[in-house]
Formats: C-alpha cells, structure tokens, sequence
C-alpha cells in the first residue's frame, strides 16, 4: 500500500563535472563539502531574492504549520555516491533531485555550479560542467541543454513515481554518507526503525509542504503506528567525522552503517521511506549528508 496522500513533482539530475587539472581524485565525502563554495558562489552570481529562495528559504508565516514542520529547506538535494565516482576520463557525475516551486531554479543552480567550477574553491578544484542528463517519467534518461536558461527537465509526480516501485516484504536501509541525527539535544549512534523513522516523517511531509504545497500527513501517530509494527532485523553503525569547524577544530559527523527491515506494516510505510532517499536525513540534508540507499535482499538498490 502506498498513501496516496503523498503527491507532489520533483525532478532528477545528474550534472556532469569534467576536471580542468590534471588530477581529479574526489575524497570520501568531498562532495558533502561544497555547501560553502556553492552558498559563496550563490551570493556573488544570484539577487538577493534568487538566492533566498534557492537556499536560504525564509520561515513560514502560518504559525500551525511552523509548529507542525521544520524550518523550510532548500528545494533540492544532493545526492551523492560513496565514495565520489570518477572515471578515466576525469569525470565525475553529480546527482541532484530538485522538489516543487524549486524546480524553475534548476537553471540558477547550475549557474552557481558553474560559477564553483571556474573558481576552483572547493574540494572539487577547478572544473567545468559539461552535460545534464534528467531522469524521465518512464524512468528512462535524457540529455538536457547546457544553458541555464534553456533548461527544462522533466517532471516526475510523486504518487506515480511511487507507484512504480515494487513491494518487498524486506528491505536493507543504508545510510551511504554520515547522518547527524540529534534526539533531546544528543546524537543517535545505534538507531533503531523507532528513532530513525520520525526523522524521515517529518523530513518528508516537510519538503512536500514546502515546495509542493502539499500537506502529506494528516495524523503523525499513525504513521508512527504503522513504523512501530515493523520488525528490525541486522543493523550495524559507526560513526564517521567528515569536517572540521574552525577554529575550535572540532569534529563534526554521523552515523553510517545499514538496518534491515521485514514484516509488519513495511509495505505501508515504504513509500515514505522512498522518498526519504531523494531528500536526505539530518542536518547538512540538503547538501548530501544522511543520504541512503534501500534494497532489496539478492538485488541491486533501488
């Protein structure tokens, strides 16, 4: 069962990042770090009000819906492999999902990217972009124009989106980069699908209500119901620092590690749960942190 309630558009692109030097070796996690050469670039390249509404939305003005939803997001997420895929072509691809209102601003965004590419002040060094390819609604792939303003990805619907996706009775949750998860003011370093799964509740509805101008979850208890009923099997975390903030030098990081899943109400909460792994977890969500991956056991992610 998928809740039909969850509606909305995004869509899914993968920039093409074409090193200009002649080594281009991505660290592990690099690409969670672009956060600050982008939000420089961003406030050099856009108008105040471009940049505001790409990454600095403001807070809403309905104080229920203030209480009710996190502070608003930025209308995209990066979302990056482990560790950072390059080829032999020096190349390295950049997946971002984009939701809603932010949609009309992928052309911005990719101006910014630019814009870090020519200057070289990130962990990525100097590169250019040199192709965008979206993912379809039949799930197929196309090329997009290099021209930000020309740009016109394709929209996929949420609920169609959902609808493609199989039932499994199991499935391996996978936190692919580290998710800093904050419980009464301390970190989660061995979670379970109870502590885990309001993080993805109220990451999901939030986006959706934001950019989408969706309200997606109607009653928060019972979806946590459905949560409570499913069984958790093999689960294994670490943590892992991926920063430091000056000048105290202190380290910042998450967890990463994977948690099976099986049984119980699992079918009916997937379809979050699908979603969550087009948004991110935790903080730093937007710029790639708490990225994971489900699977089903003897197949590929999904």
């Amino acid at each position: 069962m998928i809740c039909s309630s969850l509606q909305g558009e995004f869509s899914l692109l993968s920039f093409t990042l074409q090193s200009l030097q002649k080594v281009f070796p991505p660290a592990e996690n690099s690409l969670l770090q672009l956060r600050s050469a982008l939000l420089a670039a961003a406030r050099k390249e856009l108008s105040p009000s471009l940049y505001a509404t790409l990454f600095s939305p403001p807070l809403c003005s309905d104080p229920a819906a203030l209480r009710r939803y996190q502070r608003g997001a930025p209308p995209f997420a990066i979302l990056p492999d482990r560790p950072a895929k390059m080829d032999a072509s020096q190349q390295i691809s950049l997946t971002v999902s984009f939701w809603g209102e932010g949609i009309p601003y992928i052309g911005a965004f990719l101006q910014v990217l630019m814009a870090v590419g020519e200057g070289g002040h990130s962990p990525l060094g100097t590169f250019s972009v040199t192709g965008i390819r979206a993912v379809d609604a039949s799930g197929g792939e196309i090329s997009l124009e290099l021209d930000p303003a020309r740009l016109a990805p394709p929209l996929i619907e949420v609920n169609w989106w959902l609808s493609t996706i199989p039932s499994a009775e199991e499935l391996r949750w996978e936190f692919l980069t580290p998710a800093r998860l904050l419980s009464v003011g301390r970190p989660l370093f061995s979670p379970s699908l109870s502590q885990l799964f309001p993080f993805v509740l109220r990451r999901v509805s939030s986006m959706l209500y934001y950019h989408c101008g969706v309200e997606s979850v109607d009653d928060p208890g019972e979806w946590l119901a459905l949560a409570a009923r499913v069984k958790n099997g093999h689960k294994r975390w670490k943590w892992q620092d991926w920063r430091q903030v000056e000048p105290q030098r202190q380290r910042v990081g998450g967890i990463v590690g994977h948690l099976t899943l099986a049984g119980g109400d699992l079918d009916a909460i997937r379809g979050l749960l699908h979603l969550g792994a087009l948004m991110n977890l935790g903080k730093g969500a937007a710029w790639g942190c708490g990225h994971y991956r489900l699977w089903r056991p003897g197949l590929h992610s999904e």
